[in-house]
């Protein structure tokens, strides 16, 4: 499964246009993938998806995108945070800044966009089509990603949380006590 999970854009929040080549897409993916589209919760529904119900899923607001990334084997995105989790599967991602300049302008980025992305950057649907197709991805570069960025999650958090506020518990006991 392919996921696209693009990041919320200001000026539309009630319909969203997605600027991809559906039918290529269909013609070129259709016999090895389905296409599922999770947009931002502050999106109202998107456009342009209902031509191929055997290839494309609009998945519903109440959907998890946790539970998504589970089971996708390609991230299709943005701008959005959805790389963060995704890296800690190290599974491939794909980035589809469409808009880069506008949004740059209005939204702004902490650093270059090439050197923020742990994946290659498409510019077209011919493009990204040709690295799902090629498999031209980095693992080596989503690893670190996720090394910088998910330097606490090492599996055991709830755990790690408890045994932190029992400690603070007993602190106070014995302080108080």
């Amino acid at each position: 499964m392919i996921l696209y999970a693009p990041t919320f854009r200001d000026p539309h929040p009630d319909q969203f246009e997605v600027p991809l080549d559906w039918d290529r897409l269909y013609d070129e993916l259709k016999d090895e993938y389905i296409f599922a589209v999770k947009f931002h919760p502050a999106v109202n529904k998107g456009a342009g998806l209902l031509q191929y119900p055997d290839f494309v899923v609009d998945c519903p607001h109440d959907m998890n995108i946790n539970e998504l990334l589970l089971v996708t084997d390609y991230l299709i995105t943005d701008y959005s945070s959805v790389p963060f989790e995704f890296s800690l599967l190290g599974r491939p991602m794909i980035f589809y800044p469409y808009d880069l300049e506008s949004y740059q302008a209005t939204r702004g980025l902490w650093e270059p966009y090439d050197q923020l992305v742990p994946g290659p950057i498409a510019c077209t649907t011919a493009e990204m089509i040709d690295l799902i197709k090629t498999g031209s991805f980095d693992a080596g570069s989503i690893e670190a990603f996720s090394r910088t960025w998910n330097t606490y999650s090492a599996g055991h958090s709830s755990r790690d949380l408890v045994q932190y506020l029992r400690e603070q518990d007993e602190k106070k006991g014995r302080m108080y006590g």
